[in-house]
């Protein structure tokens, strides 16, 4: 069995949104840090479809919040018991975040779902439901069901340092596996069903499941304007740690001529190609060398060449080669 207390963020019948509920003895710098996710991810609550919810996990210094956000119609998933708690005196909607707080220092995660969650819910909130005021409350720490093993899930898309999931479903399979890593000690910043863009571009959590559209769109818009996918940066790795062996032939007959042949890094070639087609193009036997804009990737690329006396020379008909350097600069 897993100890946990409840956190809950939400309103009442009368009183505007607070948190409502908390853990004892959570220090004030962990109880801030939660307060600050769980705003976090009421963000853009419309947007949540009929018996949607979002699940998430955050975890820090020892301490690990799991729990959803959701309506409250949502949440009780059914239930008939505790309907009135489903709208405040104006009639509108009511949402809530409502999670359980555990130590890491435990054997495993509580399970954690809709039901569990909406009898805590009822149980801290019911009572004081229909008070003009009333004080947070303190939840005491209580045994709950340990969650079962949970297998890595598939269709990770990693972008700008953040993790991405296709929404599939109520996202159990995702949630319950970065549950457990949570609990072994790892540190998790979860929420799923994330579908407003100007949401994921902001957020603090760097795990989230979306729409594959938006995570298209993520692809485009959250990689720095010069930073080069992964392809690129392995290519361009490449050539940088290689550069002994590009070797930069000239001669009057033939000009400048790229003499870079391994088929293993065919790729490679392509880039160290187009860059001698530029030199051909730009570069003279006097010039120092040159700073061309890759029109490919947008970034400049810089080309040193190891033996600048020999240009100034006076041409010859002998054939002549020469050792270059190239590096990709930032634009900024």
């Amino acid at each position: 069995m897993s100890q946990s207390a409840f956190l809950i963020y939400t309103r009442t019948y009368n009183n505007d949104y607070q948190f409502s509920v908390y853990p004892s003895g959570i220090a004030p710098s962990i109880n801030s840090s939660m307060q600050k996710i769980i705003l976090e991810a009421t963000k853009s609550i419309d947007t949540l479809e009929q018996n949607q919810v979002r699940r998430v996990i955050y975890s820090a210094k020892g301490c690990v919040l799991a729990g959803m956000v959701a309506f409250l119609k949502q949440l009780a998933d059914g239930c008939a018991d505790g309907a009135n708690l489903f709208v405040d005196a104006k009639g509108r909607s009511i949402y809530a975040f409502v999670g359980l707080v555990f130590h890491t220092k435990q054997a495993a995660a509580p399970q954690i779902n809709k039901a569990t969650l909406w009898e805590g819910f009822k149980k801290y909130m019911f009572p004081v439901w229909e008070r003009t005021s009333f004080e947070p409350q303190q939840a005491e720490y209580e045994d709950f069901t340990d969650i079962k093993t949970s297998n890595k899930p598939t269709g990770e898309e990693k972008v700008g340092g953040k993790s991405f999931y296709t929404i599939n479903g109520d996202d159990s399979e995702v949630f319950d596996y970065y549950l457990t890593r949570a609990a072994q000690g790892e540190e998790v910043s979860f929420c799923s069903n994330i579908v407003d863009f100007r949401v994921i571009k902001d957020t603090a959590f760097n795990i989230i499941t979306t729409t594959p559209n938006l995570i298209g769109r993520a692809k485009r818009e959250l990689l720095p304007h010069n930073q080069p996918s992964d392809k690129h940066r392995l290519q361009r790795e490449y050539v940088n740690n290689h550069w002994d062996n590009l070797v930069l032939d000239y001669s009057c007959d033939n000009g400048w001529q790229c003499n870079f042949k391994h088929e293993k890094y065919s790729q490679s070639i392509s880039i160290v190609e187009r860059l001698f087609q530029s030199l051909r193009e730009a570069f003279s036997p006097k010039s120092q060398g040159l700073k061309h804009v890759n029109k490919q990737t947008g970034a400049n690329i810089g080309i040193s060449l190891r033996n600048n006396r020999a240009l100034n020379s006076n041409r010859s008909s002998e054939p002549r080669k020469y050792r270059i350097m190239i590096w990709e600069e930032s634009n900024e």
